[in-house]
């Protein structure tokens, strides 16, 4: 009995290891595009669009920040198309944007390889600036983000693009120009609606909850030539911890590294080339990450 006992716990253990390890893998395929100096400007009246390229790997995971696996072989693309849109209204800035991601992406388990593809869920940006002063070099601009559950879902998956349910984040940030350097600040927070066709333990049709997630992000940028600039980007994550069937689990506590090269190649054509690292991962995936960001300006 006892060696019977000793066989079903490591079955179940496994089991439970691919759907937990699985769950916490919604957040790496959210369209999430933050750059430096994001909250500077245009012109009144700019009209454009931005295409975003990510590929994110990774092969150690973290549950409860302890290392569990070495092999998880996380790979994925990501594509986003971000129209932008900026009028000035009774003298102030404002912004309407889309979000529309897609992509595919994969991991490795014990149990086998899982993989997703098509449109992630996309998102409206509203936003507006009570401050936006480039002579004193200072931007003080808050956006809604608003992400709805278009993007594809299997409820019989542990791994999707879409999340099958509604996010909305606010966030606030401060630019503040000296000269040729400029600091970014944007703390910001993200509430979530019910995911209620989940996938868990096997078992679709399961719901799942998730506490608001707390962000900060910095920026620190300089301009070493009028069409180059260099920046060192921070992000901190916390919160976002998961309920279902009364456990929770997946909260949050992740810091990330970037540096980013800015290129003006022409007037009306700008390109950003980044590298991301996780720095600190309380579970998740250690991610690392290559980017590249074109925006044309109409």
């Amino acid at each position: 009995m006892s060696a019977v006992f000793n066989y079903c716990s490591r079955i179940c253990f496994v089991f439970a290891f691919v759907f937990i390890s699985t769950a916490f893998l919604i957040p790496c395929t959210k369209a999430d595009a933050r750059d430096a100096r994001g909250y500077v400007t245009p012109p009144d009246g700019t009209a454009g669009v931005l295409f975003y390229a990510y590929h994110r790997s990774a092969n150690k995971q973290y549950i409860d920040g302890d290392k569990v696996n070495n092999n998880a072989d996380f790979d994925m693309n990501l594509q986003i198309v971000r129209p932008v849109y900026y009028k000035e209204i009774y003298g102030y800035m404002t912004s309407v944007q889309m979000l529309i991601p897609f992509g595919n992406a994969s991991v490795t388990t014990p149990l086998g390889k899982f993989s997703t593809s098509g449109l992630a869920d996309p998102t409206l940006i509203l936003a507006f600036w009570p401050i936006a002063n480039k002579d004193t070099q200072t931007w003080l601009g808050i956006a809604e983000y608003i992400t709805m559950p278009l993007g594809a879902y299997n409820n019989d998956s542990p791994l999707n693009m879409g999340a099958n349910r509604w996010a909305f984040k606010t966030e606030m940030s401060l630019v503040k120009g000296f000269g040729k350097l400029f600091i970014d600040i944007t703390p910001k927070v993200e509430f979530y609606t019910n995911n209620t066709d989940y996938f868990h333990s096997g078992v679709s049709g399961k719901t799942q909850s998730t506490t608001p997630l707390y962000s900060l992000e910095t920026h620190i940028s300089y301009d070493f030539t009028d069409t180059f600039m260099l920046s060192l980007d921070y992000y901190y994550d916390i919160g976002g911890k998961h309920k279902t069937d009364g456990v929770r689990y997946g909260k949050r506590d992740n810091h990330a590294v970037q540096l980013t090269a800015g290129i003006n190649i022409a007037p009306r054509h700008k390109l950003l080339l980044q590298y991301m690292q996780t720095i600190k991962v309380e579970n998740g995936y250690k991610i690392n990450q290559f980017g590249v960001r074109y925006f044309y300006i109409f």
